[in-house]
Formats: C-alpha cells, sequence, structure tokens
C-alpha cells in the first residue's frame, strides 16, 4: 500500500523545466557552437550507448551549450562555468534532464531545437490573455501561457485522497512558493512523510523522507510532483510519445477562469488537471489506473492559496552537505 502511494505521488506531472524562448537562427547555428566539449571516457561510453559517433555526441552536447546559453542570455563559455560551479559536467547535466524525459540525449537535442523554433515563432506576438478573448485553440493556449516565474511568493494548501482495493488514504500537501522555488510538505493520514525542496538556482531537488526508514536524496533537476503551466509543460503533454490522447479547453472552476488538460497515457494512466490561469498551478487534480486488476485513483484539490511577503529564502535552501544521488 504504501509502495503503490510512493510512486503514484511521483506519476502526477512529467514535465521539464530546462527549455526557454529561443530565437530559431540561433537554433539552426547549434551545431557549429564555438565552445566544444572535450571528449571523454564518459561521452565515449554515452555515444555507444545512444548508438551514435564520439564524434555525433560531441556535436550534440556542443549544440545544447548553444541552446542553453541562449535561454540564460549568457555566452556560452559563462553557461558551462556554471555548469561546473554547481559540480557537474555539461554531459551530467544534460543526462540529468534526459532521464528525466526517458530519452535519450540525442532525442533530447532534437526536441530542445523543435521547441525553441515552435517558441520563437510566436515569442514576438501580443495577444489578449483573457480566455473570452482567445479561440480556444491550442495555439491560442499556448501564445498566452508564460515562461516566467509567478512574480509573488504564495501559499497553497492542497486536501485530497488516494484509493484503492485496500481503502482510502488521506492525502495533504503544503506548498510554498517564491522566486520560481519551491518546498512541498507531504502528508499521509495526517502525518508528514516528506519534505521537497526544489532550488532553481542550483536546479536541484532534495527530499527528506520520513515514512518508514527517514533518508534523504538530492537529485539534479527538478523531481518535484508540481509543476507550473508554461509552454513547455503544455508542450511536453502535446508532444510525449508516451500519451496517446490529450485534450484542453477553458473551463469555469469555483468562478475562476482554469485551463482544463487530460492525457490518457498508453499505459491507460488517465490525468485530468484544472489549471489555474493566475496562478499557473494545478488548484483541481485527478488522476486513475489500472493496477493488478484493481483500480486507483488520485483525487486532490487546493483548499486555499494565498500571497505572502513572509517567506524567507532560508526556506528553500538545500543543506551544504547534501550529497547528489546517482
Amino acid at each position: 500500500m504504501k509502495k503503490k502511494l510512493s510512486i503514484s505521488i511521483f506519476l502526477i506531472i512529467i514535465a521539464i523545466s530546462f527549455m526557454g524562448c529561443v530565437p530559431k537562427e540561433k537554433v539552426d547555428e547549434a551545431l557549429n557552437s564555438s565552445t566544444q566539449v572535450k571528449v571523454s571516457d564518459e561521452i565515449r561510453q554515452q555515444a555507444k550507448k545512444e548508438g551514435v559517433s564520439v564524434k555525433e555526441m560531441q556535436n550534440t552536447l556542443d549544440g545544447l551549450i548553444k541552446i542553453g546559453a541562449e535561454k540564460y542570455g549568457v555566452s556560452e563559455d559563462d553557461y558551462v562555468k556554471q555548469i561546473e560551479a554547481n559540480g557537474n559536467t555539461v554531459l551530467s547535466e544534460w543526462q540529468a534532464a534526459s532521464k528525466q524525459m526517458g530519452i535519450s540525449i540525442t532525442e533530447l537535442y532534437e526536441y530542445e531545437k523543435q521547441s525553441a523554433n515552435n517558441m520563437s515563432e510566436t515569442s514576438e506576438e501580443t495577444l489578449d490573455t483573457s480566455a473570452d478573448n482567445t479561440d480556444g485553440s491550442l495555439d491560442s493556449i499556448k501564445k498566452e501561457l508564460s515562461n516566467e516565474p509567478y512574480d509573488s511568493a504564495f501559499i497553497a494548501y492542497i486536501d485530497g485522497t488516494s484509493k484503492d482495493e485496500d481503502g482510502t488514504v488521506k492525502l495533504k500537501y503544503d506548498v510554498y512558493y517564491r522566486n520560481a522555488d519551491v518546498k512541498i510538505d507531504t502528508y499521509y493520514n495526517n502525518r508528514i512523510v516528506s519534505n521537497s525542496i526544489f532550488n532553481d538556482t542550483s536546479f536541484k531537488t532534495y527530499t527528506v523522507m520520513t515514512m518508514g526508514t527517514q533518508y534523504a536524496e538530492i537529485l539534479d533537476g527538478n523531481w518535484l510532483p508540481l509543476r507550473f503551466l508554461n509552454i513547455e509543460t503544455f508542450e511536453m503533454m502535446e508532444n510525449d510519445s508516451e500519451v496517446k490522447s490529450f485534450e484542453w479547453q477553458y473551463e469555469k472552476l469555483d468562478n475562476e477562469d482554469v485551463i482544463y488538460t487530460k492525457t490518457v497515457m498508453e499505459d491507460d494512466v488517465k490525468t485530468e488537471q484544472w489549471y489555474s490561469i493566475t496562478y499557473s498551478i494545478p488548484v483541481k487534480f485527478h488522476q486513475e489506473w489500472i493496477e493488478e486488476g484493481s483500480l486507483i485513483e488520485i483525487d486532490w484539490k487546493v483548499s486555499e492559496i494565498h500571497e505572502s511577503d513572509t517567506l524567507d529564502d532560508s526556506i528553500f535552501e538545500i543543506p551544504d552537505d547534501a550529497e547528489v544521488t546517482s
């Protein structure tokens, strides 16, 4: 039962936050990056794993350097230095991203280029962002989404349940947000079972589990079960090869405009989310799937959300002695 619940928490949303708006001409130049990755044994091993030549893998990583630098508005050298300052290499940085997405680095590079090209086509357009002034099409919705983090700190309280043949477990999440950093406290039946922090600056997730034997782990990337709705998240749902169907529409929920999304995966896991247009987070969630012949359902809803000017940066700090889990 506990194992099922632990797995279900991390099935909530699959998304990635590495991408940004990159002009199309910059993407087309990516293979000609001036900052070249030096060939190492790790790169040779990755090339062999993906079935490409070492030179092709080197070119792919060079291209990702170019895209990453353009995203953050820095030089390629500074981008690499920032990665190394966080204790990573260009290869390990993108290995973490590809692992999150369940694809190879080569496939991730192609996805990055396509996403950047798609976003560059709409990034200069100015549209009325109210739901009443859009046609409800996928392109219309994507054009009004922002890639910028929400500009105010807030706290959200979420209540829900997880049900299977063994019974019902009460779920509770306390979510704290500030400057793209997020902290989530998770409770099962009113007992706290984990504390998770995503620090956007270091781009790492730190989790302390308190259910059973207490342990902590830190992972490269954003591994939280709650993601903001932005262009990248939407396009992930739209383009994921394991998504059988994807639906979207504007709706009203408690007199608030929301964007409703529904995905059905190839393994028939169905997920419905109602995203707040104001805060760009899900304010209602439903997920169901069949496991060993039994129906499992997760439902939750934001019971309260309010902006706060009392959240200190220390809430989102990852301990200096935390070690990255491979």
